[in-house]
Formats: C-alpha cells, sequence, structure tokens
C-alpha cells in the first residue's frame, strides 16, 4: 500500500503538539503495516471545507496515481461535515483509494461497483 498522512488541527493558537501527535501516531500505523509512506502534510485549518492546501496536496497526489490509501487520525480530519467526508470519500473511490481513520477504525476502501464501502477493524488500536 502506498499511504499519504494527512494531519490537520484547527488553529496554530492550538498546542503544535497535537499535530506532532497524530503525525507520530499515522507513521506508526503505516510503518506496523510495512506500507510505504509516499507523503505527508500537516496543517491549521478550520475543516469548513475541502479547498485547505494540505488537503489539495494529498488529492494531487491521489489523482496523479501515488496513493492507494490516506490515513488520518479521525474523519473529522478531513471535514467537520459529514457530506464533504462522503464528498471526499467518492473522490478517493473514484481513483482507487481508500481513506482510513486510524483512531476511529474506519476504513472507506473502494468497492467493486464504485460506492464507498465501510470496513471496521475488529482490533483498535
Amino acid at each position: 500500500m502506498r499511504a499519504y498522512l494527512y494531519c490537520r488541527i484547527a488553529s496554530p493558537q492550538t498546542d503544535p503538539v497535537f499535530v506532532e501527535a497524530q503525525r507520530q501516531q499515522l507513521t506508526h500505523y503505516a510503518e506496523t503495516k510495512g506500507w510505504q509512506i509516499v507523503g505527508q502534510t500537516s496543517e491549521y485549518a478550520a475543516g469548513t471545507n475541502l479547498a485547505c492546501p494540505g488537503l489539495q496536496e494529498v488529492t494531487n497526489a491521489v489523482r496523479a496515481g501515488q496513493v492507494t490509501v490516506v490515513i488520518v487520525h479521525d474523519l473529522s480530519r478531513i471535514s467537520r461535515h459529514m457530506v464533504l467526508i462522503h464528498e471526499y470519500s467518492r473522490f478517493l473511490n473514484q481513483h482507487n483509494a481508500a481513506l482510513l481513520s486510524v483512531s476511529e477504525s474506519i476504513e472507506l476502501k473502494p468497492h467493486d461497483d464504485r460506492t464507498p464501502h465501510l470496513a471496521f477493524d475488529a482490533k483498535c488500536e
């Protein structure tokens, strides 16, 4: 698997330790799975839309076919709005990539009929 790590916190006033903790958690997860980390980005953004520069960096890598899984701490790192999370998951699905939330043990992965498929890990990490 070719993984892209995406970390986001709402504002630069939030302790930067939180974004670093996300990065370390995602890195550890990918490494324990034996996945190749092809990119990572961290940013301060509200998460109210999908136009954040860091998320656009991830999007560009997905479009280029470099990514098979986008790993986040939790789905709210993509957006605070479920409709936007679903929209981004569909985009990933169209590019044969999955969205993985480490803390929630949720994977939205490509499915044969091109609709998002929920996969819940039995083991919480």
